[in-house]
């Protein structure tokens, strides 16, 4: 007997998930309101839309994480090869 299934596909495992941490913050609501349009226009998510911009404006910031490494405060996003540590 076979099953009616077996022609799908199943996804690669991914080798490294990235948690989120639910956050909650005050906004001037005019300015979520905007972000809202602006996410809606670029067909994101607002968390999606507002983690970008965290992510664009914080990526020149090595210096701080390096020094959040040193201190243990420092979660990376991705894993770090052996050569950079």
């Amino acid at each position: 007997m076979s099953s009616k299934y077996t022609h799908m596909v199943h996804p690669e495992p991914q080798p490294f998930l990235i948690m989120s941490k639910y956050t909650a913050f005050r906004c001037p609501e005019d300015l979520l309101e905007l972000a809202k349009v602006k996410a809606k226009r670029d067909r994101r998510s607002l968390s999606n839309y507002i983690i970008t911009l965290i992510e664009k404006d914080v990526k020149d910031v090595t210096g701080l994480k390096e020094e959040a490494d040193i201190n243990g405060e420092f979660k990376s996003r991705s894993p770090v090869s052996k050569s950079r540590q």
